[in-house]
């Protein structure tokens, strides 16, 4: 049975379990703070793992923190192609989902619906750092996901939520298929995290909940579309054209040997390299024309993408522009951005300056407030308002 590594990389921990004939064997952790790479940390936490280098274990990873992000992403083509679907949101990375100067890798989506699917992405410094240990290792690399992803294959429930520092993510799913990701910033810590260990993270006791995430990975399939794998992060180009080519190369071969040797020999071998650089011949003619099809297709997919794009606001810099415009003393305690709306809520010693200060943010329609608020804190109140907006498209209409 595959020896199987499961890699939980969270907001200020990375921990690790291995798994070897179903049952949990080894668990360490370490801290991950600002001043180690993350590659020096996963380094720390597998320094002291039992196993030989020639066995070759697989390795997967869920990551979360900051350096994940999984949601429902609507308003994308009327499509249920996920190949296309996944292409217009790798290629609009930025409409989706935050990049904070970090560029990001995209896994592939699930559809649920025309135009709606799950999607994930992880950080690409996350990322290379697993393929650089997994190289140095010897091991296989399985698949990298973002936590909400793997949690339900190692905790039980139609709605798990889970807790990572100041981050809460609520999954749902029906019939071990996730419905909805669900993420939000709180500072309040009094929920406890919900779902029951299965059998084999059970036998962890007290840590069965602290290792959920690295449970999880470890058994994630390498079909699982949410998830980045060599596949996805294209490390295996070109082995099927080799392929192709090997047979006729292999009868080529022989055939010259045969000419070598016999005359009567080097006839017969002739008459069959004929058929076989015939035979290659239409195999190429074949995949000329397959390339012929799959570049209409693809054509095809660029001008929705193209249409598409220029009908996108890019979030990460619509955010930026809010950050900038926004008094000094102003404190965003809410942000909500879905299907072209908007809700802000946002403290500060003069509320009307913030309305005044988000009304200069290109991008911001129909601005108005829903509500005043006040907040009680430890040691005075604060007030605020809560505005909500429309978003605008590039070309200036919703």
């Amino acid at each position: 049975m595959t020896v199987r590594i499961g890699l939980g990389i969270a907001a200020d921990t990375v921990r690790a379990l291995l798994i070897r004939r179903g049952s949990v064997v080894w668990t360490a952790e370490a801290a991950l703070n600002e001043t180690a790479t993350i590659q020096d940390a996963i380094t720390s936490v597998l320094s002291t793992i039992p196993i030989r280098r020639s066995a070759r274990p697989m390795l997967s990873a869920a990551v979360w923190g900051t350096r994940a992000q999984a949601r429902v992403v609507t308003g994308l083509p009327n499509l249920v192609d996920p190949t296309m679907l996944a292409a217009v949101i790798r290629e609009n990375i930025g409409s989706f989902f935050l990049k904070n100067g970090v560029p990001l890798v995209a896994a592939g989506v699930r559809v649920k619906a025309p135009g709606t699917v799950l999607a994930a992405v992880v950080d690409r410094p996350v990322v290379d750092a697993i393929q650089q240990i997994c190289r140095h290792r010897g091991w296989r690399l399985g698949s990298i996901a973002p936590t909400p992803v793997v949690l339900p294959l190692a905790l039980t429930g139609d709605s798990i939520l889970w807790i990572d520092g100041p981050i809460r993510a609520l999954i749902t799913s029906s019939g071990g298929v996730i419905e909805s990701i669900k993420t939000e910033w709180s500072r309040v810590a009094e929920a406890t995290p919900a779902g029951q260990p299965v059998d084999g993270l059970a036998t962890l006791q007290v840590d069965a909940h602290t290792y959920a995430d690295a449970y999880g990975a470890a058994l994630l399939s390498q079909n699982e579309p949410l998830a980045i794998s060599d596949t996805t992060i294209g490390l295996e180009h070109g082995v099927g054209a080799h392929r192709k080519l090997l047979a006729p190369a292999v009868l080529l071969a022989c055939s010259i040997l045969l000419l070598v040797l016999s005359p009567m020999a080097a006839v017969v071998s002739r008459v069959r390299a004929d058929f076989q650089i015939e035979a290659l011949h239409e195999s190429r003619w074949n995949d000329v024309t397959g390339a012929f099809n799959q570049l209409h297709r693809v054509t095809t997919m660029l001008e929705e993408l193209s249409a598409f794009a220029s009908s996108k606001p890019n979030l990460s810099a619509l955010l930026a522009d809010i950050a900038q415009a926004l008094p000094q003393n102003a404190v965003v305690t809410e942000l909500e951005i879905h299907d072209g709306q908007g809700r802000i809520l946002a403290l500060s010693p003069e509320p009307s300056t913030i309305v005044a200060a988000l009304g200069n943010v290109a991008g911001l329609d129909s601005l108005q407030v829903s509500r005043e608020v006040t907040v009680a804190l430890t040691d005075r109140v604060e007030t605020g308002v809560e505005i909500t907006f429309r978003l605008q498209t590039r070309s200036g209409h919703q």
